[in-house]
């Protein structure tokens, strides 16, 4: 329980809560103070937010709770740009390497959220089609428009090109030492 204004709240998840990885989590908007007070009271150390219009109890609730929390703002059904994939995941990885517990949410936790997430697959190895396959087995409605899926299998493809890249620049600089 959470004290607030000198009384008890009942804490109780967000709606939508899903989780894809220990740690790794998505949902809806939260709504309430009692939802962020879930979160921390299962060990969730970041949220991150895609859409930034967050009722003013809730910011109120994350700080006073002291979560960090990260806003990278995508339009709704739209495409996340490669900057903003990259921005999340390097906020994913760096948040569960130490420890952290990390909760993406949207408006609904559908399509920008598990966007997200599967980006993050992505990102870990998965392809596309695979990691937006993996999501939908784990909130159906995930990855909402044909802009997200785009977007996916285009930050795929720029993941992949670079890996190449790095590749080819190792295997030069080892074979002219």
């Amino acid at each position: 329980m959470v004290r607030r204004e000198g009384q008890e709240l009942r804490v109780r998840p967000p709606p939508g809560f899903f989780k894809l990885r220990e740690g790794l989590a998505g949902s809806a908007m939260p709504t309430s103070p009692e939802e962020v007070a879930w979160l921390r009271s299962r060990g969730y150390t970041t949220i991150v937010s895609l859409d930034p219009d967050l009722p003013p109890e809730v910011a109120e609730a994350i700080e006073e709770l002291e979560l960090e929390h990260v806003i990278i703002p995508v339009l709704d059904l739209r495409g996340p740009t490669i900057d903003q994939m990259m921005e999340f995941c390097r906020v994913v990885e760096e948040r569960l390497e130490s420890g952290g517990k990390v909760l993406v949410h949207c408006l609904a936790g559908c399509g920008r959220t598990g966007t997200m997430l599967a980006a993050w697959l992505v990102w870990r190895g998965a392809g596309a089609i695979e990691a937006i396959e993996e999501i939908r087995r784990v909130r159906p409605c995930a990855v909402e428009t044909f802009a997200q899926e785009q977007a996916l299998l285009w930050f795929e493809r720029v993941l992949r090109s670079s890996q190449a890249q790095n590749h080819i620049g190792e295997e030069t600089r080892s074979q002219a030492e």
